[in-house]
């Protein structure tokens, strides 16, 4: 009767740790959802750095590797076309940007010799167009009505990826949210998107 006794508390313990365990694991993927929903329904912050480069602040969304496969399927796609596996991901940040120009260029006459069966025709005239400044890079040729031309913008993204503690008062402890900062340094790019996936094991 006694061992009996026994061996009922010893698999009452264990039923109790496995059920406090599984308490635990659910309470942390409640929070994490809850957290992911929150990221998703907030605004991303805009703000300005040094009076002119462009720069967001957006929540970031923790996932694990079989919900990144099913929610984001072109990223996790891209991910394995670079040859890596998904699983050793720790974090996938995606970001767009848009950059507006207002140029003001001078346009040159030019002489233009065609190449027609190794013998030169006569020369006709046509119009350059070259700008260059630290953002952009414009050159091109403007002939019969039509310009031809490249254009070349430069531009660095910086990204920071930081945490926010909890607060009370003047108390701060754990994390509540991790954030990612980007700046453009160029002051004519405007970040339209970012989403940033913190892929959890």
């Amino acid at each position: 009767m006694r061992r009996i006794l026994i061996l009922a508390v010893i698999a009452l313990a264990g039923m109790l740790a496995v059920t406090v365990r599984y308490s635990v694991v659910q309470r942390g993927e409640r929070v994490r959802l809850l957290a992911n929903q929150t990221v998703l329904l907030t605004q991303a912050r805009e703000y300005r750095v040094r009076d002119s480069l462009h720069a967001v602040s957006v929540g970031v969304l923790t996932m694990r590797a079989d919900e990144l496969r099913r929610g984001f399927d072109e990223m996790s796609t891209l991910v394995r076309d670079m040859n890596i596996n998904l699983r050793r991901v720790e974090t996938l940040s995606q970001t767009a940007l848009e950059s507006n120009y207002s140029i003001t260029a001078a346009v040159r006459d030019t002489v233009v010799y065609q190449i027609i069966t190794d013998t030169l025709t006569s020369p006709r005239t046509a119009q350059t167009v070259r700008f260059r400044n630290a953002h952009i890079s414009l050159d091109g040729l403007l002939s019969d009505s039509v310009f031809h031309g490249s254009v070349v913008t430069y531009d660095t993204i910086t990204q920071a990826l930081h945490r926010i503690p909890h607060r009370f008062l003047f108390l701060r402890w754990g994390t509540k949210e991790l954030r990612q900062d980007i700046v453009s340094s160029n002051p004519h790019t405007r970040i339209t998107y970012n989403r940033t996936i913190k892929v959890k094991r």
